[in-house]
C-alpha cells in the first residue's frame, strides 16, 4: 500500500486529495482544524497544526509516504520543503520554500539577481511603520512578511486615510513584521508555470481584475491575457530566472507580477506550488487542455507526465464581487449555466445575504465563481456585464 501527504485539509487541497485516490493512493491529510473538509475524504486524518515540521516528518516516515501533494499552500509551504528534504522526495525543499514565503528574503534575492521588483521596509510597531511610510513615500503598499490570500494587504493612497489603514492592517496581520514596499503602477497578472527535472515551462499568463483601493484583492481573471507574444516570452524568461535563482525545481509554480507603460516586468512573489482560486483546478485545464493538478501530482510521485499545452481558449472567471448587499433571488447553477451558456459556475451566496465589500481571499470561496468563455476579449466582457445585471436586477425575480 502506498501513501501520499496532504499538508494542509482545506477546500485548496481537496481537489489533490480527491485526485490521489483516484491514482490509487492512500491519503494522510493532515490539519489543525479538525473540520478542514479534507479530512473527511483522508484515509487517514491528524489533527495537528501544519507549522510543526518535526511531528509532521515523523508521520511522513511512519507511513514511508511517496509524495507530499502539490496544493495551493501558502506560509508553511516551507513544512512541505522540510518533509521532502526527510526523506528525499521529489519537489521544493526547504531552503527554496523559505526564500519563496517570507517576502522580505524573496525581495532580498530578487535584488540580488538585478530582477525589478519593489523598494521594501520592514517594520513592526505602529511607528516603526509611519517611518517607513515617511521613507518610502506615498502612495505605497502595507503587507505582512508572510500569508497569503491578501491578508492584511492595503494601498495607503493619502495622508487622510493612512491611520486608519494601518489600524486595519494591524488587526489582520497576526503576528508578522509589517512590510512597507513602493507601489508599482500598471497592468498586473497571475502567472503559472512548471519546473521539472530543470527544465521550465509557461502555462498560463492570466491579468487580474482587482478591487478599488485601498483593497488589493483580485476579484477575476481574463486568460489567457490579451498581451503580444513578445511579452509573453518576456515574462516566461523573467519567472524562469527567478526560479533558477532560488533552486527551484520539480513543482508547481505559481506567480504575481506587474508589467508598466514601459513593458517593464517587476516580480510581486513567486512559490513554488500551485494557484488557488479554482485557478489550477478549473482555469488551466479550460484554456490549456492541461489537467494542471493531476500532471503536478504525477510528477512529484515519479509518474509518466505532461504538460503540453493543447489549446488557448479564451475564459474569463469571476469571483462575485461586483453583486448588490441583497439579492432577492439566487439563480441556480444550471439555469446560469443554461442561460448564459457558461462553462461552470458555484454561488455559494444566501438569500438577503449581506455581502459587504471584497476584501481578501477568504471572500472568493465565501461568494464562488462563474467561469465563461467566448470568442474574443470584447464578448466575454459583455457577458459578464449581462450576467451582474441579471443577478443585480431585482424586477427579474
Amino acid at each position: 500500500m502506498f501513501y501520499v501527504l496532504s499538508i494542509g485539509a482545506g477546500i485548496e487541497h481537496l481537489e489533490s486529495i480527491l485526485l490521489s485516490k483516484e491514482l490509487g493512493y492512500k491519503v494522510i491529510a493532515v490539519d489543525r482544524d479538525k473540520s478542514a473538509v479534507g479530512l473527511k475524504f483522508a484515509d487517514i486524518s491528524y489533527i495537528i497544526d501544519i507549522k510543526n515540521e518535526e511531528e509532521i516528518i515523523n508521520i511522513a516516515k511512519k507511513y514511508n509516504i511517496k509524495a507530499v501533494l502539490p496544493t495551493p499552500i501558502g506560509r508553511y509551504l516551507s513544512t512541505v520543503g522540510a518533509v521532502n528534504d526527510a526523506l528525499n522526495l521529489k519537489g521544493i525543499g526547504k531552503k527554496s520554500a523559505l526564500k519563496c514565503v517570507d517576502k522580505v528574503e524573496f525581495n532580498k534575492e530578487m535584488k540580488k539577481k538585478g530582477v525589478l521588483c519593489a523598494n521594501q521596509l520592514v517594520a513592526k510597531s505602529k511607528n516603526e511603520i509611519i517611518c517607513a511610510i515617511n521613507k518610502i513615500g506615498i502612495p505605497c503598499i502595507i503587507k505582512p512578511r508572510f500569508g497569503s490570500g491578501k491578508r492584511g494587504v492595503r494601498i495607503i493612497y493619502n495622508e487622510y486615510d493612512k491611520n486608519r489603514i494601518i489600524s486595519e492592517h494591524l488587526n489582520e496581520r497576526g503576528d508578522d513584521d509589517s512590510l512597507i514596499e513602493s507601489q508599482i503602477v500598471g497592468r498586473e497578472f497571475g502567472i503559472d508555470a512548471v519546473i521539472y527535472d530543470g527544465i521550465f515551462k509557461l502555462i498560463l499568463v492570466r491579468e487580474k481584475t482587482i478591487t478599488e483601493i485601498p483593497y488589493r484583492q483580485e476579484t477575476g481573471y481574463i486568460c489567457p491575457a490579451d498581451i503580444e507574444e513578445s511579452l509573453t516570452i518576456k515574462i516566461g524568461k523573467t519567472i524562469e530566472n527567478v526560479c533558477r535563482g532560488i533552486s527551484i525545481d520539480n513543482c508547481l509554480i505559481n506567480a504575481d507580477i506587474i508589467i508598466d507603460k514601459n513593458n517593464k516586468v517587476y516580480i510581486i512573489e513567486l512559490s513554488g506550488r500551485p494557484s488557488g482560486y479554482y485557478i489550477s483546478k478549473k482555469v488551466i485545464p479550460y484554456v490549456t487542455g492541461i489537467n494542471f493538478l493531476k500532471e503536478g501530482l504525477n510528477m512529484v510521485l515519479n509518474r509518466e507526465y505532461n504538460f503540453t499545452v493543447k489549446s488557448n481558449k479564451l475564459v474569463r472567471i469571476s469571483f462575485l464581487s461586483d453583486l448588490n448587499h441583497g439579492l432577492h433571488k439566487i439563480p441556480s447553477n444550471e439555469e446560469l449555466k443554461e442561460r448564459f451558456n457558461l462553462l461552470d459556475s458555484n454561488i455559494n451566496i444566501i438569500k438577503y445575504d449581506e455581502i459587504g465589500t471584497f476584501t481578501s481571499g477568504k471572500d472568493v470561496y465565501k461568494r464562488g465563481f462563474i467561469l465563461l468563455k467566448g470568442d474574443s476579449y470584447k464578448e466575454m466582457d459583455e457577458n459578464l456585464k449581462d450576467i451582474y445585471s441579471y443577478l443585480n436586477s431585482q424586477e427579474k425575480y
